[in-house]
């Protein structure tokens, strides 16, 4: 005769260890705060949820490029700024040395200065730079502002050319009256052309900024949508796993009780 005493003990250590793997993958999620520990736990989802962090990746990527032609166009607008500061003071200059009562050394001071007004102007225009390209020589730059290789993924930022010849104030002198008069145009001419590619770097940049904000929402959105396929739950987490806790406990304890009483059975059988 077969006396079998292991088969309710089997069924419960079978629950047993199945309810240990449980914890140990329960435990994997709430430590790592991921749904998705392998491709095993969720094949589809994890596909998805890394795709979205490439996209993330790469919109992460489109608002360092922003940031960078922002801060180029700040750059290019603070030196037109100088620029157009030293023009005014060139034509106070000018239209100080229109009065012809001035001396020729009270002439000749004033051109002095004009001179090195001028200098400056063509300096600044010459050694303007971000990164190493000119900002202030004419050209531009495109930026990736979007993911994809497309033109409606770029912006374009055309770099003004203020250098002296092209504001039109290489020929021009303070050392007559008459040619301080004659001046006044031209340092107006400069000064509305500064203007307009100030006014023209300030609408780029103010499209950048709105480029910017629509990336950001982009990349919120898409962490959001990797976070809901791959993150774990936590609250949820840790009450499975309390629960599979207290399963586990008491699964052991009936085993042991079982395994207690198939041993009385066997002792009173074999008496």
């Amino acid at each position: 005769m077969t006396i079998s005493i292991g088969g309710v003990s089997s069924s419960y250590s079978r629950s047993i260890a199945t309810n240990r793997k449980q914890q140990a993958q329960q435990l994997g999620r709430i430590g790592s705060g991921k749904r998705i520990q392998r491709a095993a736990d969720d094949a589809a989802g994890l596909a998805i949820a890394k795709q979205l962090q490439a996209e993330l990746g790469s919109a992460q990527s489109v608002s360092r490029n922003i940031d960078y032609g922002v801060s180029q166009s700040d750059i290019a607008d603070g030196a037109l700024d100088q620029q157009h500061q030293l023009v005014s003071r060139m034509r106070e200059l000018a239209v100080q040395s229109s009065n012809d009562t001035l001396s020729s050394a009270n002439r000749s001071a004033i051109q002095a200065e004009y001179s090195q007004l001028q200098q400056e102007v063509g300096r600044i225009a010459e050694t303007t730079e971000f990164n190493g390209a000119a900002l202030l020589k004419g050209g531009g730059v495109e930026l990736q502002v979007g993911t994809g290789g497309g033109a409606e993924d770029r912006i374009a930022i055309d770099s003004p050319d203020s250098g002296i010849a092209s504001l039109g104030l290489d020929t021009v002198d303070l050392t007559s009256a008459a040619n301080s008069r004659a001046a006044l145009d031209a340092l107006d001419a400069a000064t509305e052309s500064l203007s307009q590619s100030r006014a023209s770097i300030g609408a780029t940049r103010n499209r950048l900024e709105g480029a910017l904000e629509s990336n950001a929402v982009t990349m919120e959105n898409i962490a959001a949508a990797a976070s809901r396929i791959a993150d774990a739950d936590i609250a949820r987490e840790s009450s499975d796993l309390a629960l599979s806790r207290t399963r586990g406990e008491i699964a052991n304890r009936v085993s042991k009780h079982e395994a207690g009483l198939s041993a009385g059975m066997l002792v009173d059988l074999i008496a």
